[in-house]
């Protein structure tokens, strides 16, 4: 029995995972798919996964439209700084004297008063600085998030090696053999009890080990907002190799 309602709790959280995973997926219905044990998980290049995190991240891409944003408004005010101009040009007769005939070609433009938009033009300035700083806040968190997940992963493959699958047959078969000699009287009430208490402890151990190590690969495919897993699945088994009794 509490084996069982382990399991009901594993399927729980797996369905949570699940609705946050389609989060972004936005699946009408959950997919009919089953998922492998791990003997050694899957291999990523950090490098790779990295930077698509911060590509790929919907909160920096909004920064960076905020950023140019900000730097059209600059230009904008950097313009209205300066005064409009305009080439003006005539043709005339001077008729007081000898007829003389004469055409004029200039410049005209207004005298501008020069810190006129010297204000707005800090204040854009300072503007386009503070998007940048706040993009590159976000994307210090995106990086520190990223580094955080992937050590959870790193570590959640060590634990993999450490409760390998393999523990689950010879846990079947000390089971098998503890059942058989404590009906032969050989063991003790205590001992067998002592002793299936400490395979099932090993046995939880194990599934643990899974879930948790599939709870950080999931964990790192949302924060690169990946939507294919992406790397090695040389490493996993299908589930049927191991149906739980």
């Amino acid at each position: 029995m509490a084996l069982r309602k382990h399991f009901n709790d594993l399927e729980l959280d797996a369905n949570k995972q699940y609705e946050a995973m389609n989060l972004y997926l936005m699946l009408e219905s959950v997919p009919s798919f089953r998922i492998p044990f791990f003997t050694e998980g899957v291999k990523f290049n950090f490098n790779e996964l990295l930077n698509k995190a911060v590509s790929q991240n919907l909160t920096l891409m909004a920064a960076k439209g905020e950023i140019e944003k900000a730097k059209t408004e600059l230009n904008l005010a950097s313009l209205e700084k300066y005064p409009d101009y305009s080439i003006i040009s005539q043709v005339g007769e001077d008729r007081s004297g000898v007829a003389n005939r004469f055409y004029d070609f200039g410049f005209k433009f207004r005298i501008p008063v020069w810190d006129r938009f010297q204000n707005k033009i800090s204040a854009a300035e300072v503007n386009v600085k503070s998007k940048q700083e706040i993009f590159r806040h976000q994307e210090n968190l995106v990086k520190t998030a990223f580094k955080q997940a992937f050590l959870d992963y790193e570590q959640s493959k060590i634990n993999l090696k450490l409760f390998n699958l393999s523990k689950l047959d010879e846990i079947e078969k000390d089971l098998i053999y503890a059942d058989v000699e404590f009906k032969k009287g050989r063991i003790l009430m205590i001992s067998y009890l002592e002793l299936e208490n400490q395979l099932h402890e090993t046995h939880h151990a194990i599934l643990d080990a899974q879930i948790a190590h599939l709870e950080a690969l999931l964990n790192l495919l949302y924060i690169t907002n990946e939507k294919e897993i992406i790397g090695t699945l040389q490493h996993a088994v299908q589930t049927f190799e191991y149906q739980l009794k």
